[in-house]
């Protein structure tokens, strides 16, 4: 199948472009296994309990800065996950279809998290809340699109890279309902702890909700 060879060169192009040389050399014995074979079992074992990527992580020496970072992980982990279920599909006979997938891949977030200062009232999402928010939605659409329109190894490219065009949007809309919402938006990779606004150190968690109508987000804590 045409998807599950263009997912697991994938798997092999973020594992090359990260420096992880002992795990892409696994995932090359599973693509010279399915050209040779046409079997998903190497594939399959090594993301079992116990097998290789069981406890993989990226080191942090990998990445130039957290974002990087967070990006190549949520990548792979979302190439794993379309991978290991392509094999299984395969596995019980069940014919993929891209229509299949883009119903069933990806589940976008409505909930973004960020904080609130108790003695103001001012509210801020950092950076990095913005991204977990559209995490889903812009993976998927790395993958998906990619396996469509044959080109998954541009897509991860562009993301890995911090450039592929449905991040860079995905940013600007989430940043735009903030803005129409009140709240600020920090360049911070982490919560804030203290208030940019009065300075107040008494900063709690809260979540908003986007609103499906409007080009805004609404708190669901106070």
């Amino acid at each position: 199948m045409i998807f599950y060879e263009a997912s697991i060169n994938g798997l092999k192009l973020i594992l090359h472009k990260s420096g992880e040389t002992a795990y892409e050399a696994y995932i090359d014995d599973c693509i010279r296994e399915w050209k040779t074979k046409k079997s998903t079992q190497k594939l399959q074992n090594g993301f079992r309990s116990g097998g290789l990527f069981e406890n993989f992580s990226f080191r942090q020496d990998d990445f130039t800065s957290d974002e990087e970072g967070y990006w190549y992980t949520q990548l792979f982990g979302g190439m794993v996950a379309m991978a290991v279920q392509l094999a299984r599909f395969m596995d019980n006979g069940k014919t993929v279809s891209i229509e299949f997938i883009k119903k069933n891949f990806g589940v976008p977030s409505d909930v973004i998290s960020g904080t609130k200062c108790t003695k103001c009232g001012a509210k801020e999402i950092s950076s990095a809340d913005i991204d977990k928010y559209i995490t889903p939605r812009v993976v998927a659409s790395a993958i998906v699109d990619g396996l469509e329109k044959d080109r998954l190894e541009t897509n991860i490219n562009e993301l890995l890279s911090l450039q592929y065009e449905p991040l860079l949007q995905a940013r600007q809309e989430a940043s735009g309902r903030a803005a129409n919402s009140n709240v600020a938006v920090s360049g911070s990779r982490t919560p804030a702890t203290v208030c940019r606004h009065c300075g107040s150190k008494d900063i709690v968690k809260c979540r908003f909700l986007r609103h499906t109508q409007k080009p805004c987000f609404v708190a669901l804590s106070r």
